[in-house]
This record gives structure tokens, C-alpha cells and sequence, in this order.
């Protein structure tokens, strides 16, 4: 199975039946704590649809952190993906956003770092974003903090 099929499956497996402004507290405290835990100098964001419901910076982050956090978000809204999920399906097709959807580049990124908070028969909702890592660990980062407050439930 192929990177992109095995992300497909992990998202399809992280479906809220509520979520709300306490549940972003508590999983953006389990990313903080997390991060704290592992030396991780990362930005931290939650939206509920583009409502920031949780916020957080870490020593030695900057505003570059936060536009990756923005792109990132804006493009996990566009597309209903993971803006990893949607970086690998436009390397395979060897595009960027602006050539495939006609999306600026200053607004929308295809790089790993937000997945989509998904609610049961109802969709994309909300996204959860980090920026600070390889793009790889920035999404691995999320969706293991999110598989364990789901597991949590």
C-alpha cells in the first residue's frame, strides 16, 4: 500500500461525534505537553470552522510558524484533506497549488503539518495544525495526539 492510501485510512479513522472548544483545550494541552516532553519547538493551532479555538507558541518559534500554520489550515478547509495527504497527491502529479487548483502560494500550502477534524455524517469541520518539524513529523505529530484522544472517548 502506498503512503497516500495509508494516510486515506488513518484520517478515515479519526472521526469525532462531537467536538468542541473543550475538546480542543484538552488535545492542544496533550500536544503542548507532548511537545514539552520531546523537545519539539513547534506552533500549535485549532480551529473549529476557521474559529481558533486553541492557540500556542513555543520559545523559538516565529511569524513564519504561524503563516506555514495558516497555509497549511487554508489548505486542509480547500481541499477536506490533510495538507500532507494533498502534498503527496501533487508530487505524484508533479504540480504545485497555484498550477493544479489556482490557488496562491502565500495563501495555501501542500506541506504535512494539518489534518482535518472530521465529524460523524457530517465532514470536515475544523482542522489541527503544527508547524516547526519536517513536514512529515509535523502531520505523524497531529495524528498521533488525535488517535489518542479518541481513544480516550
Amino acid at each position: 500500500m502506498d503512503e497516500i492510501e495509508i494516510i486515506k485510512q488513518e484520517e478515515e479513522s479519526l472521526i469525532f461525534d462531537s467536538f468542541n472548544s473543550k475538546d480542543a483545550w484538552v488535545i492542544g494541552n496533550m500536544l503542548v505537553k507532548a511537545a514539552m516532553e520531546e523537545s519539539k519547538v513547534i506552533t500549535i493551532c485549532i480551529s473549529l470552522n476557521r474559529h481558533k479555538l486553541f492557540y500556542y507558541a513555543f520559545d523559538g518559534t516565529s511569524v513564519d510558524n504561524d503563516c506555514w500554520v495558516r497555509r497549511k489550515e487554508n489548505t486542509v478547509y480547500y481541499s477536506s484533506m490533510s495538507s500532507y495527504q494533498m502534498k503527496l497527491e501533487l508530487d505524484r502529479r508533479k504540480q504545485g497549488m497555484a498550477e493544479r487548483f489556482g490557488l496562491s502560494e502565500s495563501e495555501y500550502i501542500a506541506a504535512g503539518g494539518s489534518v482535518p477534524i472530521c465529524l460523524k455524517n457530517t465532514g470536515v469541520v475544523g482542522a489541527i495544525t503544527v508547524s516547526g518539524m519536517a513536514q512529515k513529523d509535523d502531520h505523524a505529530y497531529v495524528v498521533r495526539i488525535m488517535k489518542e484522544f479518541l481513544n480516550r472517548k
